[in-house]
Protein backbone atom coordinates (compact mmCIF):
# COMPACT_ATOMS: atom_id res chain seq x y z
CA UNK A 1 0.00 0.00 0.00
CA UNK A 2 1.43 3.47 -1.14
CA UNK A 3 0.58 6.75 0.53
CA UNK A 4 1.19 10.10 -0.92
CA UNK A 5 2.64 12.74 1.07
CA UNK A 6 0.62 16.17 1.10
CA UNK A 7 2.38 19.39 1.79
CA UNK A 8 0.49 23.15 2.48
CA UNK A 9 1.50 25.85 0.42
CA UNK A 10 4.16 26.91 3.08
CA UNK A 11 5.83 23.69 3.23
CA UNK A 12 6.09 23.62 -0.39
CA UNK A 13 7.52 27.21 -0.43
CA UNK A 14 10.27 26.27 2.39
CA UNK A 15 11.01 23.54 0.29
CA UNK A 16 11.30 25.78 -2.33
CA UNK A 17 13.60 28.65 -0.63
CA UNK A 18 15.97 25.46 1.21
CA UNK A 19 16.33 24.22 -2.87
CA UNK A 20 15.02 20.93 -1.96
CA UNK A 21 14.52 20.04 -5.84
CA UNK A 22 17.00 20.03 -8.53
CA UNK A 23 16.78 23.32 -10.42
CA UNK A 24 16.57 21.34 -13.62
CA UNK A 25 13.64 20.00 -12.49
CA UNK A 26 10.22 22.01 -12.65
CA UNK A 27 8.08 20.94 -9.70
CA UNK A 28 4.72 22.09 -8.62
CA UNK A 29 2.32 21.64 -6.09
CA UNK A 30 -1.37 20.35 -6.85
CA UNK A 31 -3.80 19.60 -3.92
CA UNK A 32 -0.94 18.93 -1.70
CA UNK A 33 1.09 16.62 -4.03
CA UNK A 34 3.90 17.31 -5.59
CA UNK A 35 4.04 17.09 -9.59
CA UNK A 36 7.06 16.95 -12.32
CA UNK A 37 5.60 18.61 -15.16
CA UNK A 38 7.28 17.70 -18.34
CA UNK A 39 9.86 18.94 -20.24
CA UNK A 40 8.91 21.99 -22.97
CA UNK A 41 9.16 20.98 -26.55
CA UNK A 42 9.48 23.26 -29.48
CA UNK A 43 6.14 23.36 -30.53
CA UNK A 44 4.80 23.74 -26.97
CA UNK A 45 7.23 26.99 -26.57
CA UNK A 46 6.43 28.17 -29.97
CA UNK A 47 2.63 28.16 -29.07
CA UNK A 48 3.57 30.01 -25.38
CA UNK A 49 5.13 32.54 -27.38
CA UNK A 50 2.61 33.29 -29.90
CA UNK A 51 0.01 33.60 -26.53
CA UNK A 52 2.33 35.93 -24.80
CA UNK A 53 3.27 38.27 -28.07
CA UNK A 54 -0.99 37.86 -28.76
CA UNK A 55 -1.29 39.36 -25.00
CA UNK A 56 1.11 41.58 -24.35
CA UNK A 57 -0.42 43.35 -27.88
CA UNK A 58 -4.05 43.20 -26.84
CA UNK A 59 -3.60 44.21 -23.08
CA UNK A 60 -1.41 46.93 -23.43
CA UNK A 61 -4.40 49.10 -22.41
CA UNK A 62 -5.78 47.06 -19.19
CA UNK A 63 -2.67 47.04 -17.12
CA UNK A 64 -4.06 49.07 -14.55
CA UNK A 65 -6.62 46.28 -13.89
CA UNK A 66 -4.72 43.66 -15.37
CA UNK A 67 -1.22 41.20 -15.32
CA UNK A 68 -0.28 38.84 -17.73
CA UNK A 69 2.07 35.89 -16.48
CA UNK A 70 3.70 33.31 -18.40
CA UNK A 71 4.64 30.00 -16.57
CA UNK A 72 4.81 31.72 -13.50
CA UNK A 73 3.36 30.09 -10.71
CA UNK A 74 -0.11 30.61 -8.91
CA UNK A 75 -0.77 30.45 -5.58
CA UNK A 76 -3.76 28.95 -4.14
CA UNK A 77 -4.42 28.93 -0.60
CA UNK A 78 -7.16 27.01 0.15
CA UNK A 79 -6.47 24.20 -2.32
CA UNK A 80 -2.95 23.70 -1.14
CA UNK A 81 -1.75 24.20 -4.83
CA UNK A 82 0.83 26.30 -6.64
CA UNK A 83 0.01 24.83 -10.16
CA UNK A 84 2.60 27.01 -12.64
CA UNK A 85 0.17 27.44 -15.76
CA UNK A 86 1.91 28.64 -18.92
CA UNK A 87 -0.38 31.45 -18.91
CA UNK A 88 -2.60 33.15 -16.48
CA UNK A 89 -4.03 36.82 -16.12
CA UNK A 90 -4.56 37.93 -12.59
CA UNK A 91 -5.72 41.34 -11.25
CA UNK A 92 -2.83 43.67 -11.27
CA UNK A 93 -3.48 44.92 -7.13
CA UNK A 94 -2.75 40.99 -6.96
CA UNK A 95 0.51 40.91 -8.37
CA UNK A 96 2.74 41.09 -5.19
CA UNK A 97 0.21 39.39 -3.31
CA UNK A 98 1.32 35.99 -1.27
CA UNK A 99 -1.84 34.29 -1.85
CA UNK A 100 -4.24 34.83 -5.05
CA UNK A 101 -7.90 35.17 -3.53
CA UNK A 102 -9.82 32.94 -5.60
CA UNK A 103 -11.76 36.09 -7.73
CA UNK A 104 -8.45 37.30 -8.77
CA UNK A 105 -7.35 35.20 -10.95
CA UNK A 106 -9.06 36.02 -14.36
CA UNK A 107 -8.21 33.49 -17.10
CA UNK A 108 -5.41 30.71 -16.82
CA UNK A 109 -4.18 29.12 -20.08
CA UNK A 110 -2.77 25.41 -20.24
CA UNK A 111 -0.80 24.36 -23.64
CA UNK A 112 -1.35 20.68 -23.56
CA UNK A 113 0.34 17.60 -25.51
CA UNK A 114 1.46 14.58 -23.74
CA UNK A 115 -0.41 16.60 -20.23
CA UNK A 116 -3.17 16.67 -22.48
CA UNK A 117 -4.75 14.35 -19.69
CA UNK A 118 -3.85 16.20 -17.31
CA UNK A 119 -4.52 19.34 -18.15
CA UNK A 120 -8.58 18.23 -18.39
CA UNK A 121 -8.32 16.28 -15.41
CA UNK A 122 -6.91 17.43 -12.17
CA UNK A 123 -5.74 21.04 -13.50
CA UNK A 124 -9.21 21.69 -14.77
CA UNK A 125 -10.59 20.58 -10.90
CA UNK A 126 -7.99 22.49 -9.33
CA UNK A 127 -9.04 25.64 -11.11
CA UNK A 128 -13.12 24.88 -11.09
CA UNK A 129 -12.49 24.48 -7.43
CA UNK A 130 -10.74 27.76 -7.29
CA UNK A 131 -13.33 29.57 -9.04
CA UNK A 132 -11.28 30.41 -11.89
CA UNK A 133 -13.81 31.76 -15.06
CA UNK A 134 -12.11 31.21 -17.92
CA UNK A 135 -10.01 28.33 -18.37
CA UNK A 136 -8.10 27.21 -21.91
CA UNK A 137 -6.46 24.19 -23.05
CA UNK A 138 -4.29 24.92 -26.06
CA UNK A 139 -4.73 21.40 -27.33
CA UNK A 140 -1.69 20.68 -29.53
CA UNK A 141 -2.92 16.81 -29.89
CA UNK A 142 -6.21 17.61 -32.01
CA UNK A 143 -4.93 21.41 -32.79
CA UNK A 144 -7.79 23.29 -31.01
CA UNK A 145 -8.51 25.68 -28.49
CA UNK A 146 -10.91 23.87 -25.10
CA UNK A 147 -12.66 26.20 -23.44
CA UNK A 148 -13.88 25.97 -19.70
CA UNK A 149 -16.14 28.46 -18.36
CA UNK A 150 -18.70 28.09 -15.44
CA UNK A 151 -17.10 26.58 -12.67
CA UNK A 152 -19.34 24.99 -10.13
CA UNK A 153 -17.60 22.65 -7.57
CA UNK A 154 -14.82 20.66 -9.32
CA UNK A 155 -16.29 21.00 -12.43
CA UNK A 156 -16.87 23.37 -15.36
CA UNK A 157 -20.31 23.26 -16.60
CA UNK A 158 -19.40 24.87 -20.13
CA UNK A 159 -17.03 23.18 -22.27
CA UNK A 160 -16.87 24.41 -26.04
CA UNK A 161 -13.66 23.52 -28.72
CA UNK A 162 -12.84 26.08 -31.10
CA UNK A 163 -10.25 25.12 -34.17
CA UNK A 164 -8.65 26.68 -36.89
CA UNK A 165 -10.88 29.98 -38.38
CA UNK A 166 -12.60 30.59 -35.27
CA UNK A 167 -11.85 33.26 -32.51
CA UNK A 168 -12.33 32.89 -28.80
CA UNK A 169 -12.48 35.97 -26.12
CA UNK A 170 -11.32 35.90 -22.47
CA UNK A 171 -14.62 36.14 -20.57
CA UNK A 172 -13.84 39.10 -18.75
CA UNK A 173 -11.96 40.68 -21.73
CA UNK A 174 -13.89 40.41 -24.43
CA UNK A 175 -12.00 43.20 -26.49
CA UNK A 176 -8.65 41.05 -26.26
CA UNK A 177 -10.05 38.26 -29.83
CA UNK A 178 -7.54 35.47 -30.39
CA UNK A 179 -7.80 34.03 -33.77
CA UNK A 180 -6.96 30.20 -32.79
CA UNK A 181 -5.39 30.70 -36.69
CA UNK A 182 -2.68 32.36 -35.41
CA UNK A 183 -1.42 28.99 -33.38
CA UNK A 184 -2.32 26.44 -35.78
CA UNK A 185 -2.29 28.53 -39.49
Amino acid sequence: MSTVARFTLEEFDRMVDAAVFNPDRRIELIFGALHEMSPVGPRHRRIVVLLTEWANDLTAGLRDRLAVQVQSPLRLQAQSSGPIPDMSWIDRQCLDATVLAQDKVLLVIEVADSTLPLDRGRKSKLYAKAGVPDYWIVNLVDNCVEVRRDPKGTRYQTITTHSAGEEIRPLLFPECPLRIGLLFG
